[in-house]
């Protein structure tokens, strides 16, 4: 928890995703993706071969992420970071 408390924000967002639905019962993680699913782009296409199986398959998938980080952090000459004001 505390490592959590020290970290800094930030936002995972699915762009999109191609996706082959499993058959068997989904871990509890995967339910509540499913439940949420109608929020983020997806397309589900046929199982590989016509054959389906127990679990899904994440062909690809295009995503964002954003990071809040403290105002004192510096970043390594490579990275291009770029300072701009918080919209919140």
């Amino acid at each position: 928890m505390e490592l959590e408390r020290q970290s800094p924000a930030g936002e995972f967002r699915i762009l999109d995703a191609r996706l082959t639905p499993g058959i068997s019962d989904a871990a509890a993680y995967a339910e509540n993706w499913a439940l949420a699913s109608a929020k983020a782009p997806h397309t589900f296409e046929a199982a590989t071969g016509a054959k389906a199986t127990p679990l899904a398959e994440l062909h690809w998938m295009r995503f964002s992420v954003m990071l809040w980080l403290p105002g004192t952090w510096k970043g390594p000459k490579e990275l291009n970071a770029t300072r701009t004001a918080c919209s919140q």
